[in-house]
């Protein structure tokens, strides 16, 4: 990569993150306002909770705010707890997603420009092949705008032309109009906790060669590995 293209990328992830930062108070007191309607038992509420935290958790450790992270994932299990019908632990959760949201509300409050660590997302861009303007294509598929759009500059920074989706339904028709040489996709969507996983495996029934697809999610857990292999995932 060139002095100026390198410029341009770091440039771009500084707008994106900064936009993110930006954005970070109002998703923390989301968050927060997502337990206090939960509080009640509501199991739609408890989903929405778990599902927030669960991006949140996401993007602030591609973003280096540790802090941010941690909390969002103690949040997003405990709200799982509750789902599951934890009873003779539900007291003690409820304390503690009061003082965890609270606390996650704090922490987007606090957040600036300056914690993020760009030395990071440097690190992750290709240093030879991005002058490639010909790249083979990679679709990427994720919910959340702000994730995609930062694999986006990472992957075009090694010579691949992007094209980016926040739907299933609208990736599964652009893949088979005109078939990218990889998929990259998120795991958890609004329509499941594992609803990446199912749209790749029903796209690759649906297609005579083989697609190589790389799953990216925060989930960790063995079985979200387990199914993203079974649907035929080349990397995770």
């Amino acid at each position: 990569m060139n002095e100026s293209e390198s410029e341009k990328r770091s440039t771009q992830f500084q707008q994106l993150a900064r936009r993110y930062i930006n954005s970070l108070p109002e998703y923390c007191r989301r968050i927060h306002l997502l337990w206090e309607n939960s509080r009640g038992g509501n199991a739609e509420a408890l989903e929405k909770l778990a599902e927030a935290a669960h991006k949140l958790y996401g993007s602030s450790s591609s973003y280096g705010l540790a802090d941010v992270a941690q909390t969002a994932q103690h949040i997003e299990r405990l709200s799982k707890r509750l789902l599951q019908g934890s009873d003779t632990d539900k007291d003690e959760i409820t304390v503690d997603l009061d003082r965890m949201t609270e606390q996650l509300a704090a922490l987007g409050e606090k957040a600036s420009f300056d914690d993020i660590d760009f030395e990071r997302f440097e690190s992750s861009l290709g240093a030879e092949g991005s002058g490639r303007q010909q790249g083979p294509w990679v679709f990427i598929v994720d919910d959340d705008p702000d994730q995609g759009e930062q694999l986006a500059i990472q992957l075009a920074s090694h010579g691949f032309r992007i094209e980016s989706f926040i739907s299933l339904d609208d990736l599964r028709e652009a893949v088979l109009a005109r078939h990218p040489a990889a998929i990259v996709a998120d795991i958890v969507f609004p329509e499941g906790e594992m609803a990446g996983v199912e749209a790749i495996a029903a796209l690759r029934h649906a297609m005579p060669e083989r697609l190589p697809v790389v799953f990216v999610s925060s989930r960790s857990d063995a079985d979200a590995r387990l199914q993203a292999l079974r649907a035929g995932g080349s990397g995770y």
